[in-house]
């Protein structure tokens, strides 16, 4: 049995990353096509609230999936071999593969009555078109629930290649059937481009799966210690999840009595911002994860501590500069983006708005995330899912008390607050895992990334200021590149800055990155002579 060859963290981030930013590119395309067709009307709130279940979906089964799937690898390997934990891998696969069937079917069929739970606010025409989006993302159900697990089986292999590219399937798929057949079907034709694009996605992943005809034929059974240890970790997440999860149609439900085009400008501003949160974390994260299962695994306390700090510590960096760029440029951005055709000058302003408070949001949970994958790999499922569950019942409550003075803004900050709180609370409880030293140096570094960021912020937003009042950077392009070179700008400063100051984790990436292209300039050379 032939292992598939492994790709460094070094390149697995850098495929990742580039792979994201090409998505992100193509998501940019998304947005801008559905705001010119659809703006924010009754259609898009529907969408919107559709919308939803690929989330809740992704959120309560497809990320909980993923997350033991790799330290249940890498301890099985450790404990019995390669061949052991690929016996493990078949049968979790098969029971997931079941399982999405199962869950596809259900929301094929239940898609009139969830519509009637989640969207009180809905009229019958409303009510009406959001159950046909639902059944249409319905089709596409499986492969919402399995591409997490189906990553992390790649994961499992440090094979990063197709995980990074193949997401650009669904956005392609989107721009196609909107190009196509937004005339005649409307907002129906981006939700059913959206679905089968991700059905394209997932059957990309489950093709160059490493070890693909040993994982994925057919096998059931539960006798095996690797089976029990997955559903033992995966249990208390679905506890967790399920209080995001009525956080989630909370918000939702109180939002749908709000005036037509709230949730289309919620829906517009989540996924710009998520653009951002996923790229940085999907770069970081991801990579990281089967590095920290792999040191838990192999009882490495103080290596397992420098790994993790380092990881955190960059992540904290990039996220800090991406969330103050972003909330420097929001109303610029979202003008620029979007407001064309059918997307007005009240809908750029409440995007922005709540850009603005997701941006805080997001950027906590992507932290929050680089110290569950820290929890995950040491096999604690349950310490997570108390605090998150304290966490959304604030948040729930906040949810209560800011809607009627702060509208659907009120919704946004509770969700920022609820997020914040999280993270604080999980860093605190996982640093018996942190060595103080390393404790220090992450404190220091988050408090130096957020101050350099939002100096460099504020910069931004005046000269972006000066440049409006000079009508320079007129038109989507001209506005793009204006934007795009701020950034670049700011963020070769912001970089510039740290590597001056001799940050630890900008200085740990840097010299990863020398011996790299050493060792790709060395095994390039032709062989000497003999």
């Amino acid at each position: 049995m032939k292992s598939p060859v492994r790709q460094s963290v070094l390149h697995g981030t850098a495929l990742i990353f580039s792979g994201r930013m090409l998505n992100r590119f193509f998501g940019l395309g998304r947005e801008i096509l559905s705001a010119a067709l659809f703006g924010s009307s009754r259609a898009m709130d529907c969408f919107n609230l559709a919308f939803t279940i690929v989330t809740s979906l992704r959120g309560a089964f497809a990320e909980q999936f993923l997350t033991p799937i790799i330290p249940t690898y890498f301890r099985r390997r450790s404990e019995q071999g390669e061949s052991a934990a690929l016996r493990s891998l078949n049968l979790i696969t098969t029971q997931l593969n079941l399982f999405a069937l199962l869950l596809s079917a259900a929301l094929l069929l239940a898609a009139r009555q969830i519509i009637s739970w989640i969207a009180p606010g809905f009229d019958a025409e409303q009510a009406h078109l959001a159950t046909i989006l639902i059944r249409w993302f319905a089709i596409g159900g499986i492969a919402f629930t399995l591409y997490p697990p189906y990553s992390g089986l790649h994961m499992c292999f440090f094979r990063y290649t197709t995980i990074s590219f193949s997401p650009i399937l669904m956005n392609i798929g989107a721009l196609t059937a909107m190009y196509f057949f937004a005339a005649r079907y409307g907002v129906i034709s981006l939700a059913a481009g959206f679905s089968l694009g991700f059905l394209a996605f997932f059957l990309v992943l489950a093709f160059f799966l490493p070890h693909r005809r040993e994982l994925l034929r057919p096998k059931l059974g539960n006798s095996d210690p690797g089976v029990s240890a997955y559903w033992k970790m995966l249990l208390p997440l679905f506890l967790a999840m399920a209080f995001e999860q009525v956080q989630l149609y909370v918000d939702r439900a109180l939002a749908t009595g709000l005036p037509v085009g709230t949730l289309s400008a919620q829906g517009y501003a989540l996924r710009i911002i998520r653009m951002s949160s996923e790229l940085w974390l999907a770069s970081f994260g991801t990579v990281i994860f089967p590095v920290f299962a792999s040191l838990a695994a192999s009882d490495k306390p103080e290596e397992f501590s420098r790994n993790f700090s380092l990881a955190l510590q960059a992540a904290m960096l990039f996220l800090a500069f991406s969330g103050a760029t972003i909330i420097a440029q929001a109303e610029p951005f979202v003008r620029v983006l979007l407001e064309r055709g059918a997307f007005h000058a009240g809908d750029t302003a409440l995007t922005a708005q709540l850009l603005n408070y997701y941006t805080v949001a997001y950027m906590a949970q992507a932290i929050w995330i680089i110290i569950l994958r820290g929890f995950h790999a040491f096999g604690n499922t349950k310490t997570p899912v108390y605090l998150t569950t304290f966490s959304m019942l604030v948040t729930i409550a906040l949810d209560f008390i800011l809607i009627k003075p702060l509208g659907i803004n009120g919704l946004a900050l509770a969700l920022a607050v609820g997020y914040s709180l999280n993270m604080i609370l999980s860093y605190i409880f996982f640093s018996r895992h942190v060595l103080a030293g390393h404790t220090r140096e992450n404190l220091k570094t988050a408090g130096i990334g957020l101050i350099l960021a939002a100096i460099l912020g504020y910069l931004v937003h005046r000269c972006w200021t000066i440049w409006e009042m000079r009508q320079m950077m007129q038109g989507l392009i001209p506005g793009l590149l204006g934007l795009a070179a701020l950034t670049t700008v700011a963020g070769l400063l912001f970089f510039g800055i740290l590597r001056w100051m001799k940050v630890p984790a900008l200085q740990y990436v840097l010299e990863k990155l020398k011996l790299w292209r050493e060792r790709n300039k060395a095994n390039a050379k032709p062989p000497l002579s003999q």
